[in-house]
């Protein structure tokens, strides 16, 4: 079995913030922590942007934007579930966004990575389907 060092960092970690927090669910907790992830991990693409090479920044931008249509589609999908209202165009955006990232640089990606981001997506989608959008799967 090969190992994971040298293979995985941990560039983002989102926390809640310590205390009494009443005025938000639970819900509302993971996804501002799963902001805080996101956007450290959009400033160490940013920071370490000029040390990449095309192919590696293509690739992190295609997962950031996936990451970011995930993001989005599990705030949509927890809000219909708790009966909230809720922004399913800012959520179809961001999948649409990240789809035409991962096809824009389908050069830069291996086989593997664009399978990937694509499952990824349609799983995205579906969730987003079944909260009232209309996306188009084929």
């Amino acid at each position: 079995m090969d190992s994971i060092k040298d293979k995985v960092a941990i560039i983002g970690m989102g926390c809640v913030k310590f205390g009494e927090n009443w005025t938000q669910s639970l819900d509302d907790m993971i996804i501002d922590a799963a902001y805080e992830a996101y956007e450290q991990l959009l400033q160490a693409l940013e920071e370490n942007k000029g040390n990449l090479s095309t192919h590696e920044y293509a690739r992190q931008q295609v997962e950031l934007a996936v990451a970011l249509a995930a993001i989005r589609a599990l705030e949509v999908t927890l809000a219909v579930q708790a009966g909230q209202g809720y922004d399913l165009n800012a959520a179809t955006g961001a999948y649409h966004t990240a789809l035409n990232l991962v096809n824009t640089n389908a050069n830069q990606l291996t086989g593997y990575q664009q399978v990937y981001a694509l499952m990824v997506l349609n799983t995205i989608a579906e969730a987003l389907n079944d909260s009232g959008g209309r996306i188009n799967i084929d």
